[in-house]
C-alpha cells in the first residue's frame, strides 16, 4: 500500500505534539531545549540545597518512545510489569543560570553526570560522609560521598558552577510530582468531584482508597507530555532538595520543590488547579489518554484531602501517597509494614543496585556492613534475609 507519509512525518508530529501552543495562554515552553546548540551540564542534586535559576528551558521525561501516552505505566515507578519488568523513566529540567546558594559542588567522576550538588557532608546535621581513603604519604584523600548504599566518587570543585545551563536529573520514583508541581494543568487528572480536570498524572479509581494495591491497580501515569505552567514561563525561581525529617538519616525520604523568586523572596509553589489563575487545559487533548475506566459515580472519584493538595503543606503528602506500596515477598513480610526509615533504607538500596547494575543487594561487598548500621540505627528492625527479600521483590 502506497502512501505520502513517512517515519519522519511521524516523529515531527509527534514533537509538534510535545510542544504546541497552549490555548490562549502563555504558559509551555515555545522551543525545545537544543543541546547541539547549547552545552549543558547533566547534574544531581541532594539534600540539603537551595539552587536559584533566571527561568526553566525545558522540562519533561527522559527516552519516551512514541507509544509513551499509551503504556499503563510511563513514569512513576510500580512494583512490577506482567512479565516483571520494571516501570518508570527519569523526569529532567533544564535551568538557565544557576547559583548555588546553599549546597556544595562537587566534580564527579562519571561517565555522563558532570556534577553533583549537596549539603555540606562535614555539618553534623547531614547523614552522608565523605569517603576517605589513606594515600601513600599517610594524608587523608577525600574520594568522594558516601551516601548509604551508593554515593559518588569526586572531588569538591574549586570554584563556583560556572554553566549557563544545568540539566537536573529527577530519578522516575519522584518524576511524578516534579511533573506535577510544574505542569500547566496541575497534577491530578481528576478534581475530588470526579470531573476530568487534565492534569499530567492519572491515577487507578482505587487510588488513595483502603482498597489500594499498586502491584495490582498500578501507579500513576502520565497521561500527556507536559506544558510548563504561565507562572513559571521566563520567571526566576528556585529548587529544594529537604529530608522529610529533622533529624535525617541516609535513608531518610526527600522532599524537592520549586519556588518562584520576586525581589528577593521565596514564594513556593503547589500543584495547579482549576480555581488557580495559572491554570490553563493543553491546547493536545489529554482526555484520550487515559487508561483506566472511570466510574461516572461522584462517590467513586472522590480522591479525598489527602491525595489531591491544596496547600503547600499537601505536597508533601501528596509525594509521600504516591510513593506509599503494598508490595510482599516470599516471607510475607510487606513493605508497607516496615518503618519509615525501613521503607526509605530499601528505597535508596534499589536505587543503588539500579545504578551499579546488580542483579541484587547481596551483591554488594559491604552489604552485611550496612545492614548492621542500619539496624543497630534501628532503621530496620527485620532480619537481614527478610530485608534482603523485600530489597530484591522490588527491582
Amino acid at each position: 500500500m502506497s502512501t505520502s507519509l513517512s517515519l519522519d512525518d511521524a516523529k515531527d508530529a509527534k514533537s509538534e505534539a510535545e510542544s504546541a501552543n497552549l490555548r490562549e495562554s502563555d504558559a509551555g515552553i515555545e522551543e525545545r531545549f537544543d543541546y547541539e546548540e547549547n552545552e549543558v551540564a547533566n547534574v544531581r542534586i541532594h539534600p540539603e540545597t537551595l539552587v536559584t535559576f533566571d527561568r526553566i528551558v525545558d522540562y519533561g521525561v527522559f527516552n519516551t518512545p512514541d507509544d509513551f501516552l499509551d503504556q499503563r505505566q510511563n513514569v512513576q515507578n510500580a512494583p512490577s510489569g506482567p512479565n516483571g519488568e520494571n516501570w518508570g523513566r527519569d523526569g529532567y529540567v533544564v535551568l538557565e543560570n544557576p547559583t548555588i546558594v546553599d549546597g556544595q559542588l562537587w566534580a564527579e567522576d562519571d561517565d555522563f553526570t558532570d556534577y553533583r550538588i549537596i549539603g555540606d557532608v562535614t555539618d553534623e546535621y547531614s547523614p552522608y560522609e565523605q569517603d576517605v581513603s589513606v594515600g601513600d604519604d599517610g594524608d587523608a584523600v577525600v574520594e568522594g560521598v558516601d551516601m548509604g548504599m551508593g554515593g559518588f566518587d569526586g572531588e569538591m570543585a574549586d570554584s563556583p558552577l560556572d554553566a549557563e545551563y544545568i540539566q537536573v536529573f529527577v530519578s522516575a520514583r519522584r518524576a511524578g510530582p516534579l511533573l506535577g508541581q510544574l505542569d500547566t494543568a496541575g497534577m491530578w487528572s481528576h478534581a475530588e468531584d470526579g470531573s476530568f480536570v487534565e492534569g499530567i498524572l492519572e491515577t487507578p479509581p482505587e487510588f488513595g482508597t483502603d482498597d489500594y494495591d499498586p502491584e495490582t491497580h498500578g501507579a500513576p501515569r502520565a497521561i500527556g507530555y507536559p506544558e510548563l505552567r504561565e507562572d513559571m514561563v521566563g520567571q526566576r525561581g528556585a529548587i529544594l532538595y529537604s529530608f522529610q525529617s529533622d533529624n535525617p538519616t541516609q535513608t531518610t525520604g526527600i522532599d524537592i520543590d520549586f519556588f518562584t523568586v520576586e525581589d528577593g523572596d521565596l514564594s513556593a509553589l503547589s500543584p495547579l488547579t482549576p480555581e488557580d489563575d495559572a491554570y490553563n487545559l493543553p491546547e493536545y487533548p489529554r482526555g484520550g489518554r487515559l487508561y483506566w475506566e472511570h466510574d461516572d459515580d461522584v462517590e467513586s472519584q472522590d480522591m479525598g484531602e489527602d491525595v489531591r493538595p491544596n496547600t503547600d503543606d499537601g505536597v508533601a503528602e501528596a509525594k509521600a501517597m504516591l510513593e506509599e506500596d503494598d508490595t510482599t515477598n516470599d516471607s510475607g513480610m510487606p513493605y508497607e509494614g516496615l518503618s519509615e526509615d525501613g521503607r526509605a533504607f530499601v528505597d535508596t538500596a534499589v536505587e543503588a543496585i539500579n545504578k551499579k547494575g546488580f542483579a541484587s543487594i547481596t551483591d554488594f561487598d559491604d552489604w552485611d556492613e550496612r545492614y548492621e548500621k542500619a539496624k543497630a540505627a534501628d532503621e530496620i528492625n527485620v532480619e537481614q534475609d527478610v530485608i534482603a527479600e523485600i530489597i530484591d521483590s522490588r527491582l
